[in-house]
């Protein structure tokens, strides 16, 4: 029985990580690709709105404000930020721009509200037509606008997300490699799933064009914001679009302790979202059942997954195979612990030791989920742009 349990745990991590990933992309590369020619030249059909939250990001705004004032010509009509109680220089600077920049709508909050309340707040109070939601770290390539203007006007999509490509400011250090290994992996499931079947999961935060009217007010206590999004467009029968051809950039510190608090933020507000769409992630006879089960479900019960594996390779240590997959397993998870601390000196050990460590930050995440919260905003890790 416990060999059982080792060989269908690891089955299932195999499956989530290596082969489905493999044959989606392999199918995604023998279907057609959209021969439409895009028109990246002409101006925006319909007004566009950019919506920012910030807290304390003094050291990121003036570059990010700098990037949309260059941005404007190619269709932006506004500019809606709200300084989530800031305390540092970013409502002097925010200020300042006010006057220079005309489409530039501040809102100050007092009090702490989270990404999600600003949100809810801000995108109402926008007249546009489409909305661009994104982070204040995340910048912008020239043309990128035009060309997800273009892009809608074709497709009519309702939604829209894009890769986000993780840049290393201060040279390779820490994580920042595994991590930019790993978003560059998950952008390509993205575009293959959409590709394969119209749909993915989930676009990402840093940057979702979307109909203003798609947008559905989000429950004030989730802890993530584009998940939820993605599903509600998903669920509500709305057309989602991802274009490969726009990348934004967003930084990369590497802060292995920083990235484990994020995941474990990010890992509870996943358990929320799948208890407020377990219907529709839930039904096994929707197409999405597999898609996200495959792509999400088993990677947020991983924890489980590799438990199971190391408590049944326990069991069975007096059989030589189990004895060393035991061993093998032990030594990463320490590996894990110790590279929460300090860099590990080779590559291929920081690789196995995130894994592990993030599968430590999903567990950490699942106790957080456990926990009753009424507020849904964090202190956002260091960033630079």
């Amino acid at each position: 029985m416990t060999s059982g349990l080792f060989a269908s745990a690891c089955f299932l991590m195999i499956a989530s990580y290596l082969l489905y990933p493999a044959l989606i992309i392999a199918c995604a590369r023998f279907k057609k690709a959209r021969t439409e020619t895009m028109n990246t030249t002409g101006q925006a059909s319909a007004s566009l709105a950019v919506i920012i939250a910030a807290h304390n990001e003094a050291g990121v705004i003036e570059h990010k404000l700098n990037n949309l004032e260059q941005l404007i010509p190619e269709g932006i009509s506004e500019i809606w930020i709200g300084s989530d109680c800031s305390t540092d220089a970013t409502n002097a600077i925010l200020t300042r721009w006010t006057s220079r920049m005309p489409a530039l709508k501040v809102v100050f909050y007092e009090t702490r509200q989270g990404k999600i309340k600003i949100l809810n707040d801000l995108v109402p109070r926008c007249h546009s037509d489409f909305i661009i939601l994104t982070d204040a770290n995340v910048i912008f390539p020239m043309q990128s606008i035009r060309k997800l203007c273009a892009v809608q006007n074709q497709t009519q999509w309702d939604l829209i997300g894009v890769p986000v490509h993780r840049r290393s400011l201060r040279g390779v250090k820490g994580i920042a490699q595994q991590e930019s290994n790993y978003i560059h992996f998950e952008n390509l499931l993205k575009q293959a799933e959409h590709c394969c079947f119209g749909l993915y999961l989930g676009a990402e935060g840093s940057c979702i064009l979307m109909r203003k009217s798609a947008f559905c007010s989000i429950p004030e206590t989730y802890k993530v914001d584009d998940f939820f999004i993605t599903l509600q467009a998903i669920a509500s029968g709305k057309k989602i679009g991802y274009e490969a051809n726009v990348q934004v950039e967003e930084d990369n510190p590497g802060d292995a302790k920083a990235e484990f608090r994020r995941k474990a933020r990010i890992s509870s507000g996943n358990f929320q979202n799948l208890m407020h769409f377990k219907r529709v992630l839930c039904n096994p006879f929707s197409r999405l059942f597999y898609i996200f089960w495959l792509h999400k479900g088993i990677r947020w019960t991983g924890p489980l997954w590799l438990t199971w594996m190391w408590m049944a390779s326990f069991i069975e240590r007096n059989n030589t195979y189990f004895y060393l997959a035991f061993c093998i397993q032990t030594f990463f998870i320490m590996l894990a612990f110790t590279s929460y601390f300090y860099r590990l000196p080779l590559k291929p050990l920081r690789s196995f030791a995130h894994f592990y460590l993030m599968n430590g930050a999903l567990t950490y995440g699942f106790y957080l989920f456990l926990k009753p919260s009424t507020t849904s905003y964090w202190n956002p890790i260091s960033r630079d742009v």
